[in-house]
Parts: structure tokens; sequence; C-alpha cells
């Protein structure tokens, strides 16, 4: 007989019940989200319980990662995890004895706020010494059910308010986010005031916006429309609607921009991460252009390390420069 090794292994821990109070508590959806069969071409067929729908949430994909997971990570890594008066945002903090060097704003994508991901990644990159804020846009209570006119002045409000806190106390911001998220930290960075920013990372972001999506109770995928039978926008700035398909002026952001992409992104065209970054560059504004073979629009396991590793290097060379400029 022949036993596969990987079945003798034993099942790891369930995690351990959400903490009384935890600001964790309002990513717990009413009832499990089933990850569906979907391409990253398009939505595919989503699963949305009626009683997730009705009490705010859109699960596009499922979720990742529920809030005892992440509390379980968070845990691991010997993060703290704080409330704040941002509707679906958390912020996680430095491990105890651990410098703080800047605040990070971390921005998810499609999946909306609820799948996890973004506080998991937002958890890992407190473990580095950022104050890191899990901001969601969209998919929780607080926020629009669908990403159909997400107020990008909101989260620029949002990073003022995490340089303001007393765990980042003044120190430098970056603004992390990638395919929707890279989306609108470009459209974020180049809308907010100078200075805002020490420096933006973006994975598989666009020159231009996209449209909006919404997802009925019953599941269906539509392209919402108003009354006039318009499609209506993703995003608004001060009370406006930014038309899809609107150039993203990421030129007029001071921060230097890190970019990456898979030149095989089956999502969007990669020459939108390139035309972004050729924007920077004719504006002579600071750009690295990461472009990766044989990589689609979510990098492999194989090169995911390695591509954090540059986005991590290119950050912390960016807050040096810009605590460096404070004290000059």
């Amino acid at each position: 007989m022949t036993v596969d090794p990987a079945s003798t292994l034993p099942k790891p821990p369930a995690p351990p019940p959400l903490r009384a109070g935890s600001p964790l508590a309002q990513f717990q959806l009413p009832e499990p989200v089933t990850t569906p069969a979907h391409d990253y071409g398009g939505l595919g067929t989503m699963v949305q319980p009626r009683a997730t729908y009705d009490a705010g949430f859109l699960v596009p994909y499922g979720q990742f990662y529920g809030p005892e997971q992440v509390q379980q990570a968070a845990d691991t890594m010997g993060v703290g995890i704080v409330a704040t008066p941002i509707p679906g945002a958390v912020m996680f903090t430095p491990p105890a004895g651990t410098a703080v060097v800047g605040g990070a704003m971390v921005l998810h994508g499609s999946e909306g706020g609820a799948s996890g991901a973004s506080l998991v990644q937002a958890a890992n990159m407190a473990s580095q010494g950022y104050a890191a804020l899990a901001y969601s846009y969209f998919g929780v209570p607080g926020q629009p059910r669908s990403l159909v006119g997400v107020n990008v002045d909101q989260a620029i409000e949002a990073a003022r308010w995490l340089r303001s806190t007393n765990v980042v106390d003044g120190r430098p911001v970056v603004l992390v986010g990638g395919s929707r998220g890279g989306e609108m930290g470009a459209l974020v960075a180049s809308l907010a005031p100078a200075g805002t920013f020490a420096a933006v990372a973006l994975h598989s972001p666009q020159d231009r916006t996209a449209g909006a999506f919404s997802i009925a109770r019953d599941g269906t995928i539509e392209t919402p429309s108003d009354e006039h039978g318009a499609d209506l926008a993703a995003w608004a700035h001060e009370g406006r609607p930014i038309p899809a398909g609107s150039v993203i002026e990421a030129e007029c952001s001071d921060a230097p921009f890190f970019i990456s992409e898979g030149e095989n992104d089956e999502v969007w065209s990669a020459d939108g991460a390139r035309r972004l970054a050729q924007r920077l560059d004719d504006a002579g504004r600071a750009a690295t252009l990461v472009m990766l073979p044989g990589e689609g629009h979510v990098p492999s396991y194989a090169i995911s390390g390695w591509l954090q590793r540059r986005r991590d290097e290119f950050l912390e060379r960016a807050l040096h420069a810009a605590a460096t400029a404070t004290t000059a």
C-alpha cells in the first residue's frame, strides 16, 4: 500500500474564538460564505447567502480569512489589534518593543474588505514596524455594499487620521494596494495633498479608472446603472462621480511609486501599469516598475516572496528619505 505523506499530517488546530470586544467582530459574517468557482477574467459565479447580504456584507470570492483566523495570525506575529473610528477599518500595531517606523494604509481589491486578505497583509506589515491600517472601502457595514460610488476623499481622511494617531505620531505614511486597490491607491495618491504619503506601492494598478460592479441579493452580478440607463461610477471625489475611463493623474502625487505587474495579467491589460509608470516618469516623478515575466494578475508563490522583499526595501528607503528630509 502506498500512503500519501500529506494525508498523515495532523490537521492544524482551529483558531480560538474571537475575543470579546475585538475590533475584528465587525467582519463576523452572519453565516458562512462558500468560495465559488470563478476565473479572474471576471467575477464568475458568487455564493452570497441572503443573511450575509442583508447584514451589509459583500464577499465576491468568499471569506479567505475569518476574523478568528486574522486574530490567530496577529497573535502569532505578536501584533496588536486596535479599533478605529473609521467604518470598516482596523489598525494593527507593531509587537511590544519594536520601534514604529511609520504608518501603512493597506487597500484590498475586488474581493472586498470582509474577505480578510487585507487584514492579514496589514498584520504582516505591523510585524515589520508599521502601524498598519487595513482600510475597507466596500463590502462591509458602514461602507458601500458594492464597488459603486466609493468616496476616495474618505480614504485620504483616513490616511490623515492614521498619521495623527499616538502610535504613528506624525511619522511618514505609505500606501499599499493591489488590483482594484492598486487602481484606488493610484487615484487616492493623485488627489491627496502633498506630503500625505511618503511612498506608494501598487501591484497591478491601472492608469485609468475601471467601471463599477454590484451583486444582487440573489448573487447575480450586475453592472449598476442610473434611472437613465447610464453606467454608475466606481469612484467619487468631492461629491461627484469619477467616470469610468478617466485618466489617473498619478504625477500629481509627490510620493515615489513602486509598481509591479505580471506580464500575463489575465484580468486586465498589463499595459495599464506600464502607462502609469511611464506617466510618472514623463513628469519627472520617481517610479520603479517591476514587470514579472510569465506571471498573471496574482503573483505565484514562487515569486511573491521575492516581490515582497523588493517592495519592502523600496518602502524602507522611502521612509528613510522622508525622515531625513523632515530633520534636515
